[in-house]
Parts: C-alpha cells; structure tokens; sequence
C-alpha cells in the first residue's frame, strides 16, 4: 500500500529538515527560527530531537491511505459521472454521499468527516451548487430579456429617464432618527 503525503506535509518536512542542518552548522536557534519565518518553540523542538538523534516528527507526517490507486481513479471517474447517475435526485456530492458511494462500490468505510481530504487528494474543491428557483420560466426569462427590457430601456431613454434595480431588503418603513 502506497503512503501520501501532502503538499503542506513535505514543505512543512523540507523546513524542518533545513532547520536541523542550519542547528547542526552551529547556527543560533533564534537565527534559524527567523530564516525559516518559524516559532522558537518549533525550532527547539527540532534541537531536542536533533540531539537526541530521533529527527523525525513523532507522530507520521502522511497516513497511508486505505484506497489503491486504481479505486482512487474509478471513485474520481463514479464522482465525474454525477450524483444523478447514482440514484440521487439532484447532481449534488456532499460529503456524505461520498462516504456511501465509497462504502458500497469500493468497500471501505469513512466517515464523511474524513472524505473531504481524499476529495481533495484527487484535485475536487468544495463548491456551492448554483441554486436556481423550482418556479423559474426559462421560456419567460427569454422573451423578457429579448422583448420586455428593450422596449423599457428605449422608452426610458426617450423620456430622459433613469432605471434602476432596487432590492428592499435594505428598505424600512421606520425612520432611523427618533424623536426625543
């Protein structure tokens, strides 16, 4: 089974091994914390370890990963095929869908809480669906802005006029100052 690192793993690796060889040519600990923009802490961390002889991290800087490459490649293809071609009504993933659809094709189980990080070793970002009414006309929305808007912009140009779009959300029918 093959161990993945992160990115931010190894660069945080790569620093801290660059630490170690900067303590051992005799450079201060205040010196290597602000080359390598660090805590102090962090590099007398590295110096205890570094005496001590154990230069790796104590806890694993990378998991190993419970999905081979090839499920990682058929969970990618299943994610690209859409939501809707595994039974769900709408083409949303959530993490929770994911963590199913891992579980009953490939046979591993997560928690969904976990299945952000193998979304995004495979390149997927967190993304907001883009949510439309249940009651839009397409058909409407076309011959409004083809037709309607138009004839009012023509109309309001020939009457010197100004259109504007006003939300009332922001609108109140109470006034801000109070009398005393």
């Amino acid at each position: 089974m093959k161990i993945y690192k992160t990115k931010r793993q190894e660069k945080l690796e790569k620093r801290r091994l660059e630490g170690c060889r900067l303590l051992g040519l005799g450079q201060s600990q205040a010196e290597v914390a602000r080359r390598l923009k660090v805590s102090p802490a962090a590099v007398c961390k590295w110096n205890q370890r570094r005496q001590k002889g154990t230069q790796r991290s104590q806890r694993p800087a990378c998991t190993q990963s419970r999905l081979t490459q090839s499920q990682r490649s058929r969970l990618d293809k299943l994610l690209r095929a859409g939501a809707a071609r595994q039974g769900y009504a709408d083409g949303l993933w959530t993490l929770a869908r994911v963590a199913r659809l891992i579980d009953k094709i490939l046979g591993v189980h997560y928690s969904p809480s976990h299945v952000w990080r193998i979304l995004r070793g495979l390149g997927w970002s967190c993304q907001k669906p883009v949510r439309r009414a249940m009651e839009r006309d397409e058909q409407a929305i076309l011959h409004w802005k083809e037709r309607t808007w138009p004839l009012l912009k023509k109309k309001a140009r020939a009457q010197r006029r100004v259109i504007l779009f006003l939300d009332e959300s922001g609108l109140s029918h109470k006034p801000h100052l109070r009398g005393a």
